[in-house]
């Protein structure tokens, strides 16, 4: 008894007919549907050669199922069920995750708490954008900011309230680019803004300018920026009849103005020179030309680090005293 011969090929499957006469032998027609599915089953048997082993990483190939969630394998293929199971492992664990507070983060000492991005944030150096203040009240998401200011924005501006602020050195950055002044104001009135030989609860920003606040702790900022120069002592004026400034390299310079009574004057200085001035300068107030020249004679044996003594003089035949108003100006450190 022969086998039919096969071929590896996929064809149809010939149906037999009722008006078919029923013929054995290689050709015949009861052989024909027979045939077609050996040379199916030779075609799957060579697509499958070599394929039909377990899978691995490299290699596809038969995979088995398996629900444990504390398995290594390379070859095994998770069910639903060992997904689901993970994953409400991992929520179950997300509660105990030790999350770093601000605090911490500013210590900077921990290394076994996560950070999240928003107490990163509320350390406030990490927001590093540079945008238009269009809003007057000014929050402590915005912390690490730094905004500019033009004509389309407010010209008065409200900092956070830092009553209950957990932690220092956050910090906010204001530009004034309008032609106009403007005006930060504290966000509580028990706050205030630290500035050099002074504390305020409002800061001016001229055009131009910018401040940098800082928080230094509880309820206080820090201004620092060329907005505060003016405040420092070595940028410190009075501004006024009798009045007085410094400069950074130390020179103070201070004027005013005085009359002499019958001829003597004594003057102090708004404020009290480190050691006697330098120069003493002087000019004359007159309403209308004088009708005898005139002059000023300071006594030199008089003159001390708080103040000075002159005489004012007509140079009349003889010599006279006078009673001229004149303006004086003095420098020195």
């Amino acid at each position: 008894m022969a086998d039919l011969p096969e071929q590896e090929l996929w064809e149809g499957v010939r149906q037999l007919e009722t008006s078919d006469r029923a013929l054995g032998g290689p050709g015949g027609v009861m052989n024909v549907p027979l045939r077609n599915l050996a040379n199916r089953t030779a075609h799957l048997k060579k697509v499958l050669e070599g394929k039909t082993g377990a899978a691995s990483t490299t290699t596809a190939g038969i995979v088995k199922l398996s629900s444990a969630t504390n398995s290594d394998s390379n070859t095994d293929a998770a069910t639903a069920s060992a997904v689901k199971k993970a994953y409400d492992l991992a929520a179950s664990k997300l509660s105990s995750i030790p999350f770093a507070t601000v605090n911490e983060v500013l210590d900077g000492e921990s290394t076994e708490k996560v950070v999240t991005p928003k107490t990163l944030q509320s350390k406030g150096n990490f927001y590093s954008n540079v945008d238009m203040l269009i809003t007057s009240k000014i929050t402590t998401a915005q912390f690490g900011a730094r905004f500019w200011v033009d004509h389309s924005s407010p010209s008065a501006f409200t900092l956070p309230d830092i009553s209950n602020i957990v932690g220092c050195g956050q910090t906010i950055t204001i530009w004034n680019v309008k032609d106009t002044n403007i005006t930060i104001s504290v966000g509580n009135s028990s706050n205030s803004i630290s500035i050099p030989m002074s504390t305020v609860t409002t800061l001016t920003l001229k055009p131009t300018e910018s401040a940098t606040f800082i928080v230094e702790q509880a309820k206080v900022w820090h201004a620092t920026g060329d907005a505060v120069f003016k405040h420092s002592i070595m940028f410190g004026a009075n501004l006024a009849q009798n009045g007085w400034k410094r400069e950074p390299s130390g020179l103070l310079t201070q004027w005013g103005s005085a009359i002499g009574n019958n001829g003597l004057s004594n003057v102090t200085f708004p404020i009290a020179f480190s050691n006697r001035p330098f120069t003493i300068i002087f000019g004359f107030r007159e309403g209308a030309y004088p009708s005898y020249a005139q002059s000023i004679v300071l006594d030199d044996t008089a003159t001390t680090n708080v103040g000075f003594r002159c005489r004012t003089m007509m140079a009349t035949s003889p010599v006279t005293n006078s009673a001229s108003a004149y303006f004086w100006r003095a420098e020195g450190i």
